[in-house]
């Protein structure tokens, strides 16, 4: 997964962070955002989009910290997937498919 402003510049529009009750966000902007899909904020955590509402969208924060009211946030156009590899085999990995395992590398 590329970062922010790849995804910003790719769809010429962004998010802003209005409010946290965590692991609930709320935000606004992103007119283009689809249900269930993936966001990715400024810092490079991620979400995903449970509600759209006509004053913004719900997203599901996939992170315990780092997100503040103000943050910006872009859609990536892509879906919850978890890719599995032989490398995987035997490992940890965390919900989103990546490798607790420091010494192998995150999927792209």
């Amino acid at each position: 997964m590329n970062d922010y402003q790849t995804y910003s510049q790719k769809f010429q529009e962004y998010g802003e962070v209005t409010e946290i009750n965590y692991p609930i966000i709320t935000a606004v902007g992103l007119p283009s955002a689809k249900l269930q899909e993936i966001v990715l904020f400024e810092n490079g955590e991620k979400g995903q989009i449970i509600t759209l509402l006509e004053e913004g969208m719900k997203i599901m924060l996939f992170a315990r910290n780092g997100i503040k009211i103000g943050s910006k946030l872009a859609r990536t156009d892509s879906y919850l997937m978890v890719p599995l590899s032989a490398e995987l085999l035997g490992n940890v990995i965390t919900p989103l498919g990546d490798p607790i395992d420091p010494k192998i590398p995150p999927f792209p």
